[in-house]
């Protein structure tokens, strides 16, 4: 057997190891796509079940029930820490990102109910802008409303 026919041998081989690793990289892809399309089912059955409360008084249904109420007011929480600190709102009726201080939705039109929270660590707040004053201001420096 020759130099050449060496070679040939090699670069059959080669293609061949190519084919092969083609075909198993789009059977792998098609085994990731399929199991992905299945986690979406479970997904769905799985909030379903808990939105329609079909799993009542299982133990293991319960528990992770009461995870997923925990998550969620984590990711509730947090998403009001991003309005505070972005100082916005959210239409109620569009969802848009609207300025605390808007009296109206830029989107929609919607009134926009601005009840600006006060807790501890933010002191107080103007119930007009939303603006942080000092303890005892009387008035607000950003919008000059009249604070109680």
């Amino acid at each position: 057997m020759g130099w050449g026919d060496k070679f040939n041998q090699l670069t059959q081989t080669a293609v061949s190891k190519s084919k092969e690793l083609a075909e198993v990289t789009k059977l792998n892809l098609e085994i990731s796509n399929t199991e992905k399309k299945m986690q979406e089912i479970y997904i769905e059955i799985g909030k379903y079940m808990m939105e329609n409360d079909l799993l009542k008084e299982n133990p293991f249904f319960e528990e992770k029930k009461a995870a997923l109420l925990e998550l969620k007011a984590v990711i509730d929480e947090n998403r009001e820490k991003i309005q505070i600190v972005k100082n916005i709102s959210i239409c109620p009726n569009c969802g848009a990102e609207v300025p605390r201080t808007a009296k109206f939705c830029n989107s929609c039109g919607t009134q926009m109910i601005n009840e600006p929270e006060q807790t501890e660590e933010e002191g107080k707040i103007c119930p007009n802008c939303g603006e942080k004053v000092e303890e005892d201001s009387a008035f607000c420096g950003n919008c000059g409303t009249k604070l109680e």
